[in-house]
């Protein structure tokens, strides 16, 4: 006698649930990147960077747009500081003398009208007394010029006469005016001469303000009207005095702005303005000469004549698609910047450069990205490698 089991349904169902479930305990689970092998090269290339934010912030990277930047075209010169020959003096004497008194060293500086110098010597006690006899002999020959003048109007004396004392007197009068106008130049006040007020020792003054540049004469030399005593310049109208050469020549043109700094002092640059370009080559050294303005005029006491300068001068302005000289970093004579693309990340874009200002430089390949498109303008080389 056969006897026969039957399984519950509930328990047909229990085994083949086991079977399942060890099937699949027993298969290799895959991988995200073998489910998808394509998403992480779409979200993150090889050019593309990633930057902690707190690095952003500690060392303040700054992340902005391309700006329209006025980039200059700039011709870089040399030259020197100069006075035009009207404001530098040397000054001498009028007489041969003695420099009684000086008491200036170079650096003074003077108003005009102060006394620089003293000289003294018998040309100067000589001139003062001939400018006495002509005013005495002039006062004489007058008198009787007007007396035969007087006596030729009524026909009582020849007319060789009357020219012979009419020349007299002119001749008197110009040597008396000339005396006149020495004295002048010798500062003496010829209404207040006499034989007792006659002066040994003159002053010599500033014709006009400035520093006294040089000295060359002691007390006690003696000189001649030639010799030099010293050297007196007016800075007010210091002015540069600047070289281009002939390839530059076509590009320079009058109130074209000029900025420049002293050879020994790059860190503080002055503006300053074309004045003369001059129509003359130097066939030695093949340059041309520019006189420029200094446009601030507080600035010329600070500065002295001679000193080297170098100058860019401002030929062209044009406002361009640019970038901070610090967004970009130079691979193998390729340059390149960081576009952002994300929230801390970050794409090695190539850029093409163009014109450059001291602090820009224009990207010729800028309408290659989007409108809004934000950079890191400042320390990129940090995190750009080869």
């Amino acid at each position: 006698m056969k006897i026969k089991f039957k399984l519950p349904i509930l328990s047909v169902h229990f085994l083949v649930l086991f079977y399942f479930t060890i099937s699949c305990s027993n298969s290799t689970p895959s991988s995200p990147q073998n489910q998808n092998p394509s998403v992480e090269k779409e979200e993150k290339t090889s050019s593309d960077i990633l930057i902690n934010p707190s690095n952003l912030k500690a060392q303040a990277i700054k992340i902005e747009p391309l700006i329209n930047h006025k980039i200059n075209s700039l011709v870089h010169a040399v030259g020197t500081l100069a006075v035009p020959p009207e404001n530098q003096e040397e000054v001498s004497v009028y007489l041969e003398g003695n420099l009684s008194e000086i008491h200036l060293l170079p650096g003074t500086k003077v108003n005009k009208g102060d006394i620089l110098f003293w000289v003294s010597g018998p040309a100067y006690i000589e001139i003062q007394e001939a400018y006495l006899q002509s005013k005495e002999t002039l006062g004489i020959i007058k008198e009787n010029f007007e007396r035969i003048k007087s006596l030729h109007d009524d026909s009582l004396v020849s007319e060789k006469e009357f020219n012979s004392q009419r020349a007299a007197y002119k001749i008197e009068n110009a040597r008396f005016q000339g005396l006149q106008k020495k004295l002048v130049l010798l500062d003496i006040n010829f209404d207040q001469l006499t034989a007792e007020t006659i002066k040994t020792k003159l002053p010599i003054r500033a014709h006009q303000s400035g520093f006294i540049t040089s000295i060359r004469a002691t007390k006690g030399a003696f000189l001649k009207p030639a010799d030099v005593v010293l050297t007196l310049t007016n800075t007010k109208e210091l002015h540069l005095e600047i070289k281009i050469f002939e390839e530059d020549y076509s590009k320079v043109a009058v109130n074209q702005e000029i900025q420049f700094w002293m050879q020994s002092d790059t860190e503080n640059k002055y503006t300053g303005k074309v004045h003369l370009i001059n129509k003359q080559l130097d066939d030695n050294d093949r340059t041309i000469e520019i006189h420029g303005d200094i446009v601030d005029k507080n600035i010329r006491e600070m500065l002295a004549p001679g000193m080297y300068i170098e100058c860019d001068i401002i030929t062209n302005s044009v406002e361009v698609p640019s970038l901070p000289s610090e967004a970009i970093v130079t691979i193998n004579e390729h340059h390149y910047a960081l576009k952002k693309i994300a929230e801390n990340q970050f794409k090695k874009v190539e850029v093409q450069l163009g014109k450059r200002s001291p602090k820009y430089i224009e990207i010729l390949n800028a309408s290659e990205f989007d409108s809004g498109a934000q950079f890191i303008t400042n320390g990129a080389f940090q995190f750009i490698s080869e």
